[in-house]
């Protein structure tokens, strides 16, 4: 094996990720019901955390961006990339367009709302406005 499984990552994740499916066979809305729960202590806990660590992380790419660091090339001095900045830029922009419209659509099918549906006030503006267009004359 070219690279040697680590069974002290491999196990633990894979052992976790194991429970977490059966368990959604086994009660599905039980299971849910735990899910949610505990997103909801992570977020009302942590949320701060994830904030703060976004943050950190941006500003310590601003620095390595400016500093000498940011001028080392990878792979050396004749080293050449793979693809250039505008085919980095495309694939970039596709992944977060798909990881975004996969966790949208995820959210939507849980809670069995239609895509689009807005609960702002604009809303019934725009229903308004549909009911006085379709209305007979």
């Amino acid at each position: 094996m070219k690279y040697p499984l680590r069974p002290l990552v491999f196990w633990p994740t894979f052992l976790i990720l194991l429970a977490a499916v059966i368990a959604s066979y086994v009660d599905l809305t039980a299971f849910l019901a735990v899910s949610k729960q505990l997103n909801t202590v992570i977020l009302q806990n942590f949320s701060w955390l994830f904030s703060a660590g976004s943050f950190a992380m941006l500003v310590l790419t601003a620095i390595v961006y400016f500093s000498p660091l940011g001028q080392v090339r990878i792979g050396g001095e004749g080293a050449t990339p793979l693809l250039s900045k505008w085919r980095w830029f495309m694939v970039a922009l596709c992944t977060t367009l798909a990881v975004g419209g996969g966790f949208t659509r995820a959210e939507r099918r849980e809670e069995r709302t239609p895509p689009f549906a807005t609960t702002s006030p604009l809303a019934t503006i725009d229903s308004q406005v549909l009911g006085f267009l379709s209305a007979p004359l």
